[in-house]
């Protein structure tokens, strides 16, 4: 008896020695036994936290006081990776629940968080991939990053009215939840929060969120609608990008910025209507919405590298396009690849118009531009080739339109053409190098005096101009003019170019009266020709080309272009091969026996390219020549670079020989 009064007598003392030293707010370790169950603990401030689990896992009941303290917290990974924990009871005493508390107990199947709770951790219920259902108390104003990340078999989330904060990927990767309400108190949902929550179908965000963070619904393919409440400000980057199921999305009127790709890849949308409330929007923010068949914006974009650039990007089914009288820029790429668009106005607000902004419109056919644009980018309406008219405002201080042509002010430059029979006006001095590009509708055109330089892709693909593709290897000389006519449908048509230096290649079915025809050897046909010196064609029949479809898609039409003929070889497949040919320096060009040819054929099986020449010679003969392999990888480009070992780089090449 006497030492046991000792010791409680000696517990006290200590006690108190310990209040003295550490003061009330000290923080100390102990454990104490409940039920048969050992649990650790710390005291801070009169409070105790769970910290280690107890050994035991299955159903536990956490204390609701331990030491004589309050349990008011569960502390940093107090239960950590227990796989085999199935439920915990948490008393109503606690208020917080510690970082990485429940991380990786994946047999937790169901969790009741208590009303006392005001704040879930960073981490908390991460991986617990058996977590079926989660009870916040209505006591919580803060969810962690991350707090149930993974937690993929959830599927119903009631966020409580009292959250003012959802941590940034909070229920990331939550692939089962179908079902979130959020409380209206909530004013900021962080980024990548529901990421990859592919099963969610419907989300209401309430009117007093500001902010949607980025990437926050990114990849949840099951959602179908999307209310963006009126207090919102701002939508992050990527807060709906690859919601492929998303078929409607309604953009509240204080909206005043979407972020970079916030809806990219939504093929599910049809329509988009952006407020004129918006004043920034970033690249590519509605790329690759292939459903969208209507747009309007009516904000003001304003921020010249941001806004706009790809903006409706590769958006093949656009139709109908509004522009709102605020809007001053069309940025870059802005509605590249969007071949469905037909007509276009262009209010007098806007006083640019980016590069490439309408790149691959192929069925634009008409455009009406306002007063106010004064600077219209490189390559603005590259390959709209279906075009029938432009219509400038006669007060536009910068263009102007004659016959439906695009010609700046001054009437020297043509910019952009037209489809049908085309008169180019005098005092036109030059074409842009894509000035009819592809407009295969263009039966003829007559080209001015006036015209000093003819680019050489200015008709490329104008089929019915010329049947198929042309291409110069030398610029019109100063002051010369040229025409090209015919009936429209005719196969062959015939051209004069009243010029020198001037090469025009034919694919056609027939040779057009007049034309130069190449000599032939014993494996096939030499159609090549560097430079003539009067006016001259060649001829290349159209089912030579028929015979390899793949070439023009894989290369492009500058190979389609290219002097080609078939060799008489065949690849592994049986199919013919093609190459480049162009006569060797030294040899004598009228005499086809004679000629030395450089060649590029494709590898069966890699599909590279590789140069050689014939006919083979013997070792001996080969000694007397020396050979310089140069190629182009474009045949409009202006120089011949030496291959080296770079030959795959390089579309065309050239062999020269200088006898030793």
């Amino acid at each position: 008896m006497k030492n046991n009064t000792w010791t409680k007598r000696t517990t006290v003392l200590l006690a108190v020695a310990m209040c003295i030293a550490f003061g009330a707010s000290s923080s100390w370790a102990a454990t104490q036994v409940v039920d048969g169950i050992t649990w650790s603990y710390s005291v801070s401030g009169g409070n105790a936290t769970v910290e280690n689990p107890p050994p035991e896992e299955g159903a536990l009941t956490i204390p609701s006081t331990l030491g004589g303290y309050p349990v008011t917290g569960i502390g940093m990974s107090a239960f950590y990776g227990k796989d085999n924990l199935t439920s915990v009871t948490i008393p109503n005493s606690v208020t917080n629940i510690g970082d990485l508390a429940f991380c990786g107990c994946r047999g937790l199947v169901s969790v009741a968080i208590p009303d006392a709770v005001t704040d879930i951790g960073w981490h908390a219920f991460e991986d617990c991939n058996g977590l079926t259902r989660v009870t916040i108390g209505t006591g919580v104003t803060n969810i962690g990053n991350y707090a149930f990340l993974r937690c993929t078999a959830l599927t119903n989330m009631t966020i409580p009215n009292r959250v003012t904060s959802i941590g940034g990927g909070a229920f990331y990767g939550c692939g089962g939840l179908t079902h979130v309400s959020i409380g209206n108190s909530v004013t900021s949902i962080g980024k990548w929060v529901f990421y990859d929550c592919n099963g969610l179908a419907s989300v209401t965000i309430p009117d007093s969120v500001t902010s949607i963070g980025e990437g926050v619904f990114y990849g949840c393919c099951g959602l179908t609608s999307v209310r963006i409440g009126n207090s919102v400000t701002s939508i992050g980057s990527s807060a709906f990008g690859g919601c492929t199921g998303l078929v409607s999305v309604r953009i509240g009127n204080s909206v005043t910025s979407i972020g970079e790709g916030a809806f990219a890849g939504c093929s599910g949308l049809t329509s988009v209507a952006i407020p004129d409330s918006v004043t920034d929007i970033e690249r590519e923010a509605f790329s690759d919405c292939n459903g969208l068949t209507s747009v309007t914006i009516l904000g003001n974009v304003t921020n010249d590298w941001k806004s706009s650039y790809k903006l409706f990007g590769n958006c093949t089914n656009i139709e109908t396009v509004t522009l709102g009288g605020k809007m001053t820029k069309i940025g870059d790429y802005m509605f590249y690849n969007c071949p469905k668009i037909q007509s276009l106005t262009i209010p007098d607000s806007v006083t640019s118009i980016g590069e490439n902004a309408f790149y691959n419109c192929t069925s634009l056919i008409h455009v009406t531009m306002g007063s106010g644009v004064t600077n219209i980018g490189e390559r603005a309406f590259y390959n709209c080739h279906s075009m029938e008219a432009f219509s400038v405002a006669s007060d536009n201080p910068a263009y102007k339109t004659v016959d439906g042509l695009l010609l700046t002010k001054d009437g020297k430059t043509l910019l952009y053409g037209v489809n049908g029979e085309v008169v180019i006006p005098d005092g036109v001095t030059e074409l842009t190098s894509y000035a009819f590009l592809n407009c295969a509708e263009l039966t003829s055109v007559a080209i001015p005096a006036s015209v000093a330089r003819l680019p050489t892709t200015a008709f490329d693909g104008c089929s019915k101009l010329w049947t198929a593709w042309y291409r110069t290897l030398a610029n019109l000389s100063a002051g010369g003019g040229a025409s090209g006519g015919g009936s429209s449908g005719t196969v062959g048509q015939t051209v004069s170019l009243a010029v020198t230096n001037v090469v025009v290649h034919y694919v056609t079915q027939s040779i057009p009266s007049g034309a130069v025809t190449p000599g032939t050897n014993a494996t096939g046909i030499v159609n090549v020709i560097a430079e003539v010196t009067a006016p001259k064609a060649i001829a290349i029949p159209q089912e030579w080309v028929a015979q390899y479809p793949g070439f023009e898609a894989r290369y492009g039409s500058d190979f389609a272009a290219a002097l080609t003929m078939e060799n008489g070889k065949r690849d592994g497949s049986g199919n013919a091969m093609f190459v480049w040919q162009d006569y060797v320096a030294g040899t004598d060009p009228t005499d086809p026996a004679s000629v030395f040819t450089a060649s590029l054929v494709f590898d069966a099986e890699t599909g590279e390219p590789v140069v050689g020449w014939s006919p083979e010679l013997s070792p001996e003969e080969a000694a007397k020549r020396r050979y310089t392999v140069s190629g182009k990888e474009r045949i409009c480009d202006e120089d011949w670079t030496p291959v080296g070992d770079e030959a795959a780089r390089f579309n065309f090449f050239r062999v020269t020989v200088e006898m030793r």
